[in-house]
């Protein structure tokens, strides 16, 4: 019984030791918090050269608490202590990342494809107090990436037109291609057969488009000679620089006589559109031009329909849009667009009614293809003479 009491008054003492070494708000220090410390676990070798994406993994300590999150600043260039007074800190609860950072820098020594830029990441721990490392670490490295490529695909050979499209692709290597721009000019303004400077207005600006319609109307200087440019960026921020004739340099002539007019044939029936058994009456086609001139004499009151058949210019791929208006030769800005691979059209389309009338009307039809988005020489037409 003695041995048990003995037992119950020593925990209470112990009890009692313990209550005396806490203060009044439960915690187990009363001294002053002591800031965290940051480690950079895996990270490019100072001053050593990474790729642009870089893969990092740091860890905090904090003797008399808990780290709760990071701070992450970058800054352009080599470490500087001066970059301590102007961090652009972000908060991140991770403890790792792959960054994606730029290589927009031309060009490294002896190498013009490979792009560079020098980076400074800071890195500090904060703990459960709000305290922060005042000594963040910090890493220094070189991102490079190699500048992508670009390649016209369409048109395949130099062509001779006073309207082409040309498309093109882009590739790199390590990354992806994000944008481009492009540039044409007559050759005797460029020098030496180079394009512009990188900082010429003449270029257009960087977006995300696969092609362009270049137009001419060049009557004083036949046959001259331009080139077409077109260079790429990649999500790096490197931008292709060289230049090879018939990969991402295209040469052409401009020719008034050769134009991409689509062909356009309007046949006329008596009936309506859907009828199986409708009368064909007459056709016309930009073949012969003078004939379209002829009215189609008709009975004024029958229901007609029109067959509109169609192809692309003999320098163009595919055709693209369509307008038919009646009696209205003036060409509209809009166009309706024609599905890949369509080579014909009905009009009015079904359940529509076209009407003959008394006198002559005339019916236009514009066809667009992708070698020419403008001009009157694309557009076929019938008169009807209504009697």
């Amino acid at each position: 019984m003695k041995t048990r009491s003995i037992f119950i008054l020593a925990l209470l003492t112990l009890a009692l030791a313990i209550h005396s070494c806490s203060d009044d708000s439960g915690s187990g220090n009363t001294g002053p918090n002591v800031a965290p410390s940051t480690v950079l676990v895996d990270a490019p070798e100072q001053g050593s050269t990474s790729s642009f994406e870089v893969y990092m993994d740091w860890a905090g300590t904090d003797s008399d608490g808990r780290v709760t999150s990071y701070e992450i600043a970058w800054r352009s260039g080599p470490f500087d202590s001066s970059m301590f007074d102007s961090l652009d800190w972000g908060l991140t609860n991770l403890s790792e990342s792959t960054f994606v950072v730029l290589a927009d820098t031309c060009c490294a020594e002896g190498d013009s494809s490979t792009w560079k830029h020098t980076h400074t990441v800071f890195i500090r721990a904060v703990d459960d107090d709000g305290a922060r490392d005042p000594e963040p670490v910090s890493r220094s490295f070189i991102a490079t990436t190699k500048a992508p490529t670009t390649t016209i695909t369409s048109p395949g050979s130099p062509v001779q037109s006073n309207c082409i499209t040309f498309r093109w692709r882009g590739d790199d290597e390590d990354g992806e291609v994000v944008e481009y721009r492009y540039v044409w000019k007559p050759d005797n303004e460029l020098p030496e057969g180079e394009p512009p400077h990188p900082e010429n207005p003449a270029w257009s600006e960087w977006d995300t488009h696969t092609e362009r319609t270049v137009g001419f109307r060049d009557e004083d200087n036949p046959a001259r000679p331009y080139s077409f440019y077109v260079q790429s960026k990649d999500n790096a921020g490197a931008i292709e620089t060289a230049f090879k004739r018939n990969e991402n340099h295209k040469v052409f002539y401009v020719d008034q006589d050769r134009g991409s007019s689509p062909w356009i044939k309007i046949s006329v029936f008596r009936g309506q559109s859907f009828d199986t058994h409708k009368e064909f009456i007459d056709s016309r086609s930009t073949v012969s031009p003078l004939a379209m001139e002829t009215p189609i004499n008709v009975r004024s009151g029958d229901t007609l329909s029109f067959r509109i058949e169609f192809r692309e210019g003999d320098d163009a791929s595919v055709a693209n849009g369509i307008i038919i208006q009646e009696n209205n030769g003036t060409q509209p800005i809009w166009w309706d667009p024609v599905d890949p691979g369509q080579t014909e059209a009905l009009y009015p389309p079904l359940g529509g009614l076209f009407k003959a009338g008394s006198g002559v009307s005339t019916l236009h039809v514009w066809v667009r293809d992708d070698y020419c988005e403008f001009g009157s020489e694309n557009v076929a037409y019938v008169k009807l003479s209504g009697s």
